[in-house]
């Protein structure tokens, strides 16, 4: 009897410390309950804090001259799997997935499109362009993940009467997520199951 009641603590235990190293996203809104970032996005294991940030792709990505430098992906899977976590944990369960024109950077109430870029090109005639993956976001249809090649690094998303004022970028900070440490409320429950355990082990005892 003992050994299954153990086996059952040791069960519930271990969801009790799985779910304490799960971290909610926390989305982040300005004074006017726009959307510019969103925390604890997990992406391949690893989770990041999230910024959007409006503006050409030299102005957000330290000049957008150097991918290995400048970028927080640098290949194209990297990116897309980033671009599918923005979709599936930011904005499709939020009202940002259906309302795009309240994510920041972006001005048109159709959609939106957050830029993830990966890679750097240059034109014919020398121009460096940059190369991202996309989560366009939409009003009133399905959110997806596609691709945004060939853009002029000095010259992509300028809200406000801009070059394109439909897109955004995203910035990822990678983070080390606190409540992977079980809580002290969850070390509390094992020491009292523990010593549960152990008063239940001495009354077999006795009684044997």
């Amino acid at each position: 009897m003992l050994n299954i009641i153990f086996s059952g603590f040791v069960g519930l235990m271990a969801l009790a410390m799985a779910g304490s190293a799960n971290a909610s996203v926390i989305l982040i809104t300005d004074i006017n309950d726009q959307l510019i970032g969103a925390n604890n996005v997990e992406v391949n294991g690893t989770f990041y804090n999230v910024t959007f940030q409006d503006g050409s792709c030299a102005s957000v990505f330290s000049g957008c001259d150097n991918a290995g430098d400048d970028f927080d992906f640098t290949d194209s899977g990297g990116a897309q799997d980033a671009s599918t976590a923005l979709v599936l944990q930011v904005f499709n369960p939020s009202i940002f997935g259906s309302e795009p024109i309240r994510i920041s950077g972006c001005d048109i109430a159709e959609n939106c499109r957050v830029a993830t870029p990966h890679a750097l090109t240059l034109s014919i005639n020398n121009d460096l362009l940059f190369n991202a993956k996309i989560a366009n976001i939409f009003s009133g249809s399905s959110n997806t993940v596609g691709s945004l090649n060939s853009f002029p690094s000095s010259n992509f998303i300028l809200s406000q009467g801009g070059f394109d004022p439909d897109a955004t970028f995203a910035r990822f900070t990678a983070v080390t997520v606190e409540s992977s440490i079980p809580e002290p409320r969850t070390l509390a429950l094992f020491a009292i199951g523990l010593a549960g355990l152990g008063f239940m082990k001495r009354r077999e005892m006795k009684a044997a």
